[in-house]
């Protein structure tokens, strides 16, 4: 887990571009209610027999027991991971973006990684959640991991989720990071 972890440290430098280019993270000491939404409504399959609720400022997130918090990482809102999955959060104020739309954040979102270098599939969506998939390769590791990025929105913020794993493992996690994406809910 620490050789994952010191590997996604890594990794958190090239995020750290994305999230300085669209803006900055603050918190919401009380959060507002959010309307139901496909986004915001509990999956209907249960995540796992394990499954344990994590909570990240007015969101929750069912990922497995497995899972652990990680502390002081920072530009991230929450960072929770396993010996093979890691799950990075990152709350963006909408007051940052002026009047845009979830799927607006998410083409800026996109736009950002690009611009760091990142190739990334066509933005689309599943089960109502815009989502896309990229590869990284960490050329000082020589470890590629795969992402499954997803975007949400609350009543004053948007959210960026996204789940990572060893390129190697990816077809073996990938239903199970939509999952724990769909299980995806947001405080009233």
């Amino acid at each position: 887990m620490k050789r994952i972890l010191s590997i996604l440290l890594a990794l958190l430098l090239v995020f750290s571009l994305t999230a300085c280019s669209l803006g900055k993270k603050t918190t919401t000491p009380d959060p507002q209610p959010v309307e139901e939404s496909p986004q915001n409504t509990p999956a209907e399959e249960p995540v796992a027999d394990n499954a344990k609720v994590f909570a990240c400022e007015e969101l929750r997130i069912t990922l497995t027991d497995e899972f652990q918090e990680e502390s002081g990482i920072d530009y991230y809102t929450g960072v929770f991971d396993t010996d093979e999955e890691v799950v990075f959060i990152l709350r963006e104020e909408k007051s940052y973006f002026g009047s845009i739309s979830l799927d607006e954040y998410a083409e800026k979102v996109i736009e950002a990684n690009e611009n760091v270098g990142h190739i990334i599939e066509k933005l689309h969506k599943k089960d109502g959640i815009p989502l896309f998939e990229y590869e990284f390769d960490n050329e000082s590791t020589g470890s590629t991991f795969d992402y499954y990025t997803t975007m949400f929105e609350s009543n004053d913020a948007f959210w960026l989720v996204q789940f990572a794993c060893y390129a190697t493992e990816y077809k073996d996690h990938v239903e199970t990071f939509h999952k724990y994406a769909r299980s995806v809910t947001f405080d009233e």
